[in-house]
């Protein structure tokens, strides 16, 4: 991955949208309390606690979590996330989250979702929580 050519587009786009993104760092310590919390309960960092948090309220409001809700809900830049992908793949290595092809939703919340248009492959993409982050989420 080039970080330094995401890094790049990301100036730009920040610069150029009417919204005022925060940076990731800015949203880990807004949440510091908080993320040592999640981070200390799954044996995490804080940048995968931030995220692992963001999918979490994410799935609780919407069956469908992608990045662009990520970075919708934290305010931040969806290039932000696509620099730190690898913070997901780590969550779905330990088995704290699922990343799975995009199914599509009933034609009424379709309307809502505007899912399938990105040609960007890893934004099609539905993250989700596992079975063993609900569980801890119910005490089950």
């Amino acid at each position: 991955m080039n970080t330094q050519l995401l890094t790049s587009i990301d100036q730009v786009y920040k610069q150029s949208s009417i919204h005022a993104f925060k940076t990731i760092e800015q949203r880990q310590s807004d949440y510091e309390k908080e993320l040592k919390v999640v981070s200390d309960i799954f044996e995490i960092d804080d940048l995968e606690a931030l995220f692992l948090i963001a999918i979490v309220i994410n799935n609780t409001e919407y069956k469908v979590c992608q990045i662009e809700d990520i970075a919708n809900l934290l305010e931040i830049s969806r290039f932000d996330i696509l620099k730190n992908l690898k913070v997901l793949f780590s969550l779905q290595s330990k088995k704290l989250i699922e990343i799975s092809d995009y199914e599509e939703t009933n034609s009424e919340t379709k309307k809502y979702l505007n899912r399938t248009t990105y040609p960007v492959e890893i934004m099609k993409k539905s993250i989700k929580i596992s079975k063993s982050v609900e569980n801890k989420l119910f005490n089950i």
